[in-house]
């Protein structure tokens, strides 16, 4: 109760959005959304800025777009995604996992390097707190991204897994405290690098029916984002219809 009443206080409007936003649909969303999305956020006068790009302006909204590549599908459909963000000049990230369990990298290695000499972010998704000794695990899979990729991987997102959230707390903690041990230079969970004040993402859920949806907030840009602020374009591709 403290930590609402809290929010509400120090951001009354963003509070009172989040609590009255509309559901717009559920998964699988038509790709045309996501191309009414771009178009939209281009309309109202947005900085799309690369995803590795630390300086922010402080004249527009600042709008960030991420891909998490989850399972199989997300890289069935990315390549229609990365074809609008092209269209629209956009640089985004694009995260991959390196488990072998829901697709093999390896069998994508020749075009992620395209994406990369596309001038797009190609970093690790690293899902390392299902494990005990998370830190080892998170070292093991940036090894194994090297030796598919053929290069270090610079930045990193967490894969949520709806579980452990307390070992991701913990794996957090270690990254805000030896960050630099890592060997990465950057990853938007650590708020020194960067911190969102909006996030549009396609993967809330419905506690009944369990399906994916997204709000209203994918065709009206929220009034509360001012110049200078940041917004996050989460998207996963395989909650989408191409």
């Amino acid at each position: 109760m403290f930590s609402k009443l809290r929010k509400l206080i120090l951001n009354p409007n963003k509070y009172l959005y989040k609590l009255l936003r509309n559901k717009y649909t559920e998964s699988p969303y038509p790709i045309e959304y996501y191309r009414d999305l771009l178009e939209m956020l281009t309309n109202e006068n947005v900085f799309f800025q690369p995803f590795m790009q630390i300086e922010s302006s402080k004249e527009r909204i600042n709008v960030f777009v991420r891909h998490d590549i989850d399972r199989q599908e997300c890289i069935d459909n990315l390549e229609d995604m990365v074809a609008l963000n092209k269209e629209y000049k956009i640089q985004s990230g694009l995260f991959f996992l390196v488990n072998d369990r829901t697709y093999n990298l390896s069998d994508y290695r020749d075009k992620i390097l395209a994406y990369r000499e596309d001038g797009l972010e190609i970093g690790l998704h690293t899902e390392c707190y299902r494990f005990d000794d998370y830190m080892k695990e998170f070292k093991r899979e940036t090894d194994r991204f090297e030796k598919v990729l053929g290069f270090r991987p610079q930045s990193f997102t967490v894969h949520g897994l709806g579980y452990r959230n307390d070992v991701r707390g913990q794996f957090y903690s270690v990254l805000d405290r030896n960050f630099k041990s890592t060997g990465y230079s950057f990853s938007d969970c650590i708020s020194k690098f960067r911190s969102y004040d909006y996030v549009m993402e396609d993967c809330h859920k419905n506690s009944k029916t369990q399906k994916r949806f997204i709000y209203s907030d994918f065709q009206k840009l929220p009034s509360f984002l001012k110049p200078g602020e940041n917004l996050l374009v989460l998207t996963h591709p395989c909650y989408w219809k191409v």
